[in-house]
């Protein structure tokens, strides 16, 4: 799919360099990648955040807690 649309394709290849050297930052403990550790919830679920979405039209609250979903 990617190699269809040149365009597309590079910009996802400079996304994942930039995404790769922002995680090897962070595992690392620079300064400057640490202020911007919300890149990291950005793209993960933090745990203890609430999650945004809301149910589906035909589901209520038990049918939610039944499945373990919040």
């Amino acid at each position: 799919m990617l190699k269809a649309d040149r365009e597309f394709e590079n910009k996802f290849r400079e996304w994942s360099a930039s995404r790769d050297r922002f995680l090897s930052g962070l595992e690392k403990g620079k300064p400057e990648v640490v202020a911007q550790g919300w890149q990291k919830d950005y793209m993960q679920t933090a745990k203890d955040k609430k999650p945004l979405a809301h149910p589906f039209a035909n589901e209520n609250v038990v049918d939610r807690a039944r499945t373990g979903r919040s």
